[in-house]
């Protein structure tokens, strides 16, 4: 994850809900010193992630229709620089 600089988003605490399912509970995901996280248990869908609570720091993603096991999400670039 990076911010609107194309710096890692390091050590930073952010928020994944589904946008698809609304029995489906959001998820805590913390960065390295990197910005890189992993998550398990999601399934195809629309989801959003929202860096400290600041809905100007949000990202969509999407995982495709019939996608299983591992699938990388890419680069992901926060809109505004994270404090």
């Amino acid at each position: 994850m990076l911010d609107a600089n194309g710096e890692p988003v390091a050590f930073q605490a952010a928020q994944v809900k589904s946008l698809s399912d609304p029995n489906w509970q959001p998820v805590t995901l913390f960065t390295n010193k990197v910005g890189k996280f992993a998550l398990q248990g999601f399934k195809p869908g629309k989801y959003e992630l929202q860096m400290n609570n600041n809905q100007q720091n949000v990202i969509r993603f999407e995982i495709p229709p019939k996608q299983t096991g591992i699938y990388d999400i890419g680069t992901l670039k926060i809109p505004v620089r994270v404090k």
